[in-house]
């Protein structure tokens, strides 16, 4: 849209709602854009800023106020929480790079202009303006900057006028801050620096103290972000709250470090930035984290939702830089079976998200992408069976239907069977009866994708005739990114074939980029998306080069890189784009992401894996497999006796095979293996001869084998699992082990025998 005064342009899909075909989401975006708009009649039209520089100054407040006027509106929507995920945690990920920049940037020639129009500008300015009137109250800030605007009215202003005004009126009212200290001092900190910092918490249980320092927060710690007038120091809000008490008054935070005494018992938890008072991260002490796990257990609750959802932010992203290990993250999760916030559920899968991409990409990891995803489907199914499909609007709160929608489409992704079923009936009946849809609105985004996702071209060309007959923008958009699910790689370069070629006369010019970075967000079309993008670069950048989302489209091309590999193609190709548009400053933090996913991949993956296993050390087989049949065969070279004690020999070598049935599809077969030094394993479907496991590995920390199928076992379906090893004989009478006893002074006898307790065994 754009802010024109007096005469508001808005996209279709920004303004157009039908309450038949548009989702709850369309409804809610519709009315922020429109607030937004509204909005910049006094915050760009009505004072303007008199540079670039304070671009913020105009977005930073369009996008505040827009959750300010719907909430009057519509307070039942829970706007200040859902500002905390989509606005203030989400663009954080943005400003974690040494190549963000600062929110009042220094604007000296016309190609830097496109770039600011971004999320640290809208997102990160509007986030500033939320902690300003935290620490100074609502009232006193309202106040504040009604006066701001009364001031310059009809002219110009910069970021000082503000502080200026701010901080007479904070005066005006008494509010106090640090002795000889403006409001400039410092927001200067938090505006004229990119970047943000991470606060670590050290408890001295003993003595009652904290160690409190302060560091930029960066996913790649060993980048070099660009000189800072401020030497990356900030100017800190921070509230100490207790397992039993909330301290009222504001601590200001801002040297590198500083020790403080606090009267809080060594058995309590504490937060410093509780309900996200200050635009931080906070790391604590390995005990205090211990503490607030085990609260998050008894009673998550004691926590509000703003603070549950930014300690599982601040866990997930203070992982990635290793900072955290990534097993406390799943360990703090452990909790959600009664977690039941949307807020919180957004954040909890946006960073299993990161995981999931990191996992997937890495073909070290495929073992431990289909564990992840068995995870997440235990995961989800409690608040998924709580939920269920059905809006009912006489009971449903409006964050139950955005929750429901959203945990909805992630179960189907996961292929929770249940959920795919009733998406693919939903669609089938409609693909019967073209004429009648009669899916609810919320339910096409889900129904649509999970059915081009899993279905034949048939569908796909169905929805895709869909598409061209329908002139409701937001069932063309919805059913554009439905298209962009297929797992058909032909289907995939047709679709960015159609995108990238007008006379096709099939999708709009402005809705090209969003259709193009859907279907780079899909896992499946990873390698065809980065070479459609190395080789289309010249066009993409003709066509759309000037476009405010222009940058984001490399962003969803590299996100899921993670390999030096990559990373040295991805560095050629920017060496040798001259031309870059409004991506210019995306290439160089896509880079930095780059190094920063090597990074996790190296030092964190193995952390996770270990976890997973850890957690089904005690069972056998997982539950998609059920073993009906042992047979072990074993080989040993004993003498009955060994004269003068000698050391028998305890090698033997063993042949097993075990009968079992698949009970869920999966591509994955894990069995607990222990000491063992395998020659091979086979698995194969009875009747056939193929062998099923492409790969498989032993790892020996959790004495785990992992196989990795070539394709998913069929449901009730009967395999056979053979493996050809040899080992040790245990000393410990356990499993198949070794005993002696003494037949003379000078003669050592020997026994072997089992400790193997599982029925249907065959010992021969």
């Amino acid at each position: 849209a754009m802010e024109n005064f007096g005469c508001i342009l808005y996209r279709e899909t920004r303004l157009y709602y039908n309450n038949r075909t548009s989702t709850s989401k369309n409804k809610q975006d519709i009315a922020l854009v429109i607030a937004h708009e509204i909005a910049h009649q006094w915050f760009g039209d009505l004072v303007s800023p008199s540079w670039w520089d304070d671009l913020w100054l105009n977005e930073g407040f369009a996008k505040w106020m827009e959750f300010v006027y719907t909430d009057k509106i519509h307070p039942e929507w829970d706007l200040y929480e859902q500002f905390i995920a989509y606005r203030w945690l989400s663009v954080m990920q943005n400003d974690a790079i040494s190549f963000s920049h600062p929110v009042n940037m220094k604007i000296t020639h016309n190609e830097q202009l496109t770039s600011i129009f971004d999320a640290i500008t809208y997102s990160k300015g509007s986030s500033l303006l939320r902690m300003m009137r935290n620490f100074m109250g609502n009232n006193t800030f309202n106040r504040g900057i009604s006066k701001y605007l009364s001031q310059h009215i009809y002219s110009t202003a910069t970021q000082n006028d503000l502080w200026k005004v701010l901080g007479e009126q904070m005066s005006e009212d008494n509010i106090q801050l640090p002795l000889n200290t403006s409001l400039s001092d410092i927001m200067s900190t938090w505006t004229d620096q990119m970047g943000y910092p991470y606060v670590e918490i050290i408890r001295d249980y003993d003595k009652n103290l904290i160690k409190i320092s302060q560091k930029q927060f960066l996913f790649d710690f060993e980048a070099q972000p660009l000189k800072s007038p401020y030497n990356y120091i900030w100017s800190i809000p921070l509230k100490i709250k207790s397992s039993s008490s909330l301290q009222t008054n504001i601590i200001w935070f801002s040297k590198s470090n500083m020790n403080m005494t606090i009267n809080i018992p060594s058995n309590e938890w504490i937060l410093v930035n509780p309900d996200l008072l200050g635009f931080f991260r906070t790391n604590y002490d390995k005990e205090n984290w211990k503490k607030i796990i085990q609260q998050f257990k008894i009673d998550h609750k004691k926590f509000s939702i703003v603070e549950r959802a930014g300690l599982i932010d601040d866990a997930f992203n203070l992982a990635r830089p290793n900072i955290l290990p990534a097993s406390l993250v799943f360990e703090l999760l452990e909790y959600s079976n009664v977690e039941d916030s949307y807020i919180v559920w957004e954040r909890i899968l946006a960073g299993l998200q990161y995981i999931e991409q990191m996992i997937a990409s890495s073909s070290s990891g495929l073992y431990l992408y289909e564990r992840f995803r068995s995870y997440m489907v235990d995961l989800i199914l409690p608040i998924y069976n709580k939920l269920g499909w059905q809006d009912n609007s006489l009971t449903d709160k409006w964050l139950d239907t955005l929750h429901r929608d959203m945990i909805i489409s992630t179960a189907c992704r996961y292929d929770l069977d249940r959920c795919i079923q009733r998406a693919q009936d939903l669609f089938e009946q409609w693909f019967n009866s073209p004429s009648n849809n009669t899916i609810e609105a919320n339910q096409r985004p889900v129904v649509y994708c999970t059915s081009i996702r899993l279905g034949d071209r048939a569908r796909f060309q169905f929805l895709l005739r869909e598409y061209q007959a329908s002139n409701d923008p937001q069932e063309k958009a919805r059913i554009q990114t439905a298209l962009t699910c297929t797992k058909d790689i032909e289907l995939i370069r047709y679709l960015l074939h159609i995108h990238i070629n007008p006379e096709q006369n099939i999708i709009r010019r402005q809705d090209v980029l969003n259709g193009i970075r859907s279907i780079c967000r899909n896992f499946i079309a990873e390698t065809e998306c980065w070479t459609f993008v190395h080789a289309r670069w010249t066009q993409l950048f003709r066509d759309h080069g000037d476009s405010l989302n222009f940058a984001e489209l490399i962003k969803d091309v590299t996100g899921r890189f993670n390999t030096l590999l990559q990373l040295e193609e991805f560095e050629r190709f920017s060496e040798q784009t001259t031309d870059k548009g409004a991506a210019e400053a995306e290439f160089r933090a896509s880079i930095e992401r780059i190094r920063a996913n090597i990074q996790w991949v190296s030092k964190s993956k193995r952390n996770l894996e270990e976890w997973f296993l850890n957690q089904t050390l005690a069972i056998r087989l997982p539950h998609d497999w059920f073993p009906s049949k042992y047979q072990l065969y074993f080989d040993v070279f004993l003498q009955s006796t060994y004269p003068n004690n000698e050391e028998p020999n305890t090698t033997f070598t063993g042949h097993t095979r075990i009968r079992i049935r698949c009970r869920r599809s999966t591509n994955e077969l894990r069995i607990h293996m222990k000491q063992l030094r395998l020659s091979y394993v086979i698995l194969t479907r009875i009747g056939k001869n193929n062998n099923l496991i492409s790969d498989w590995t032993l790892v020996l920390s959790s004495e785990v084998l992992l196989c990795r199928l070539r394709e998913r076992c069929i449901k009730d379906e009967e395999y056979e699992f053979e493996s050809l090893y040899s080992a040790e004989l245990d000393r410990e009478m356990a499993g198949f082990y070794l005993s002696r006893y003494n037949v003379t002074d000078t003669m050592t006898g020997q026994i072997i025998t089992h400790n193997i307790g599982a029925t249907h065994m065959q010992v021969n």
